[in-house]
């Protein structure tokens, strides 16, 4: 049970029903736009705002249960990120984005999932 006080920690990512072995450094933002503040020489002169897509990153364990190949197979589908706190989002209409290396000193990959939408539960 997430208690008021839970800050950070432990999290969760899952997709088809299966949870992904998260090893950490995961960051998320279901932002759908983000905006630039834009300069001359002759001082500010305004901002941009442009489209952005909601992603979400991390390190995960190689684990036998599931493969990078997998990974990259899913398309168009909807992953769950639960986080310490109680928080929970949606990622619809997702795939993994980045190539994924393996890190086999330490038994990891890094991989980005970018959405078409995402929303806070």
């Amino acid at each position: 049970m997430a208690s008021k006080f839970n800050l950070g920690g432990a999290a969760y990512v899952k997709v088809g029903g299966r949870q992904i072995a998260l090893r950490g450094n995961l960051k998320l933002s279901t932002e759908m736009e983000e905006e630039e503040g834009v300069t001359g020489q002759d001082g500010p002169h305004g901002f941009l705002t442009k489209p952005k897509m909601p992603y979400f990153e991390g390190d995960y364990s190689t684990v036998a249960d599931i493969s990078i190949e997998e990974l990259r197979a899913l398309k168009d589908e909807t992953w769950q990120v639960e986080l310490n706190n109680g928080t929970a989002y949606i990622f619809s209409n997702a795939r993994v984005t980045t190539a994924m290396e393996i890190d086999t000193a330490q038994g990891q990959f890094t991989m980005r999932v970018d959405a078409m939408n995402a929303r806070k539960l």
